[in-house]
């Protein structure tokens, strides 16, 4: 399902989403995932459990592709050698198959997209990572209306496939169009 999150500015909610990524450990209480309290210590053991965050500022690496950041630490590799062509093809199958073809180029360089695609990056990342549970912090601030839609399209095949998405925005038509 969608779950809206809402707040005002100091509630919380950035907090709990950087808990959950494993940015930052509780204070107090604790993530149970199934029966069992897990620690989520860093990003990777979030990833590893399919917990993916979003940041309303895109955490991507400016001088690599769309290609290179979508697929990065899971580069394909024939014999050890990764190679450009196989990267780009893979990330053009990616943007196709969610729905980003016309938003996102696999060739271009992250530091010459608008911080709309960069948001369209980070969110088509976390998919393609396999998320279970994707939280996405204020995902449509920099989305042109096109944009939003898309993102509004993949969130309904992610749920419709078994993904828990958290919705922070404080654009409450959004909230009450998209959350269950």
């Amino acid at each position: 399902e969608v779950v809206g999150l809402l707040g005002e500015n100091g509630a919380g909610k950035s907090t709990l989403l950087r808990v959950l990524s494993g940015d930052h450990q509780p204070d107090s209480g604790r993530v149970i995932i199934g029966p069992d309290p897990v620690a989520l210590t860093h990003p990777k053991v979030a990833h590893d459990r399919g917990i993916y965050v979003v940041y309303q500022e895109p955490e991507l690496y400016p001088a690599l592709t769309v290609a290179e950041n979508l697929l990065a630490g899971k580069l394909p590799a024939a014999r050890h050698v990764v190679t450009k062509s196989r990267t780009t093809s893979l990330a053009e199958e990616f943007i196709r198959e969610y729905g980003f073809e016309g938003t996102l180029d696999a060739s271009a360089l992250i530091s010459d997209c608008s911080p709309a695609q960069r948001q369209c990056v980070e969110i088509l990342k976390a998919a393609v990572g396999g998320a279970k549970l994707l939280c996405l912090d204020e995902p449509t601030s920099s989305l042109s209306e096109d944009e939003s839609q898309r993102l509004w399209a993949l969130m309904e095949r992610l749920r419709a496939n078994g993904t828990a998405v958290i919705y922070v925005s404080h654009r409450m038509p959004e909230v009450m169009a998209l959350c269950n």
